[in-house]
């Protein structure tokens, strides 16, 4: 819901009140929630007058193991040394650099440059991104837990439709109407950002239940080191294949660029989802 309000909402406040005034009621309403979890929130149970948590309630009884106390250190030492995580943040570090760096930044003004859509306009198409990851995530979770019974087919099919969709434009970078757009856009943030339900489940089950949250926290880290080595990145490349100056911003052949680099991108994520070790237990 954030990024659909950051799609089309704020492209409609920058419009009516400019930036400024965006970035001041954005500002208030942050505040407004950080006042909200200062009177509302509690660090434990107790302090609303409820029965405190044990580790019977944390894990089921059929799980749990006593004498299977993990450390921080060794929980990261344990999943540091796994090849299959750093498997999984390859595959994170490249899928959500593609996300966040054509997705999350340069595909507005890939709308704007290339099909000369207006600020509203270009955040109207990608709003979808948002709906895509509304209701991609349980749809991919339905679809691994009861269809297929695997979370390796999941991200298969799902990185190969990124390689296929990015490959397509990358052939037509121009020239498609608006509902290709959206249908894009839409299938765009289904295969590559909503698979974090997946992919996060994964790795949860590749390490004992005990250091779950050290392995995942670990992998926290790639998506969005991805994303800011994506941004400039992409941006340089721009920069670098502008050949002719425009007063309206890149030309088409930068973004076809672009393009390029993003499609043997996907196909690097395609890559390691072939050699993640399924998990899915019945």
């Amino acid at each position: 819901m954030g990024i659909l309000a950051a799609t089309w909402l704020l492209a409609r406040w920058t419009t009516a009140f400019g930036w400024r005034v965006s970035f001041e009621l954005i500002g208030g309403i942050s505040l407004g929630i950080a006042a909200l979890v200062w009177f509302v929130v509690r660090d434990r149970p107790e302090a609303k007058g409820w029965e405190p948590l044990t580790a019977s309630s944390l894990v089921p009884q059929e799980t749990q193991n006593p004498a299977a106390a993990i450390s921080l250190r060794q929980g990261i030492g344990h999943v540091l040394r796994s090849p299959q995580f750093w498997l999984f943040s390859l595959w994170s570090f490249v899928n959500y650099g593609i996300f966040f760096g054509f997705g999350a930044l340069w595909s507005g003004p890939y709308l704007m440059h290339v099909y000369g859509m207006s600020r509203e306009q270009a955040g109207s198409v990608l709003s979808l991104i948002a709906w895509g990851m509304i209701f991609g995530g349980p749809a991919l979770g339905f679809l691994s837990d009861r269809v297929f019974g695997s979370r390796k087919k999941p991200l298969i099919g799902c990185a190969l439709a990124m390689t296929v969709e990015l490959g397509f434009l990358r052939i037509f970078p121009s020239g498609l109407p608006t509902w290709a757009l959206m249908l894009f856009f839409l299938l765009f943030s289904i295969s590559s950002s909503s698979t974090v339900v997946i992919a996060f489940t994964a790795v949860k089950e590749l390490f004992p239940i005990e250091i779950a949250g050290t392995a995942l926290g670990s992998l926290n880290l790639f998506p969005f080191l991805g994303g800011a080595v994506a941004m400039p990145l992409l941006g340089r490349l721009l920069d670098r294949h502008a050949s002719t100056s425009t007063a309206f911003g890149y030309p088409p052949e930068a973004y076809t660029a672009l393009l390029s680099c993003l499609f043997f991108s996907s196909l690097l994520v395609l890559g390691c989802t072939m050699f993640v070790r399924e998990t899915y237990k019945n």
